[in-house]
């Protein structure tokens, strides 16, 4: 929700099963999407040993057994 405040759009349909994402969103998603192809390189060439970049899309329940 905070992002959608700061962005001041509806960014996701909230559902009684899970989340979609509304136009604003799918746009979002897109420009972050670039954002991230663009600075990729600049880990990769950083560090072989450093790691690699996960993506994790969780719930709150997972979110606080992922903290665990």
């Amino acid at each position: 929700m905070a992002l959608e405040e700061a962005t001041g759009s509806e960014l996701f349909r909230r559902l009684a099963r899970g989340y979609e994402l509304t136009e604003p969103g799918e746009a979002l998603l897109k420009m972050a999407v670039a954002i991230e192809e663009q600075i990729r390189p600049i880990g990769h060439s950083a560090d072989a040993k450093a790691g690699f970049l996960v993506n994790v899309s969780a719930g709150s329940w997972m979110k606080l057994a992922l903290r665990q």
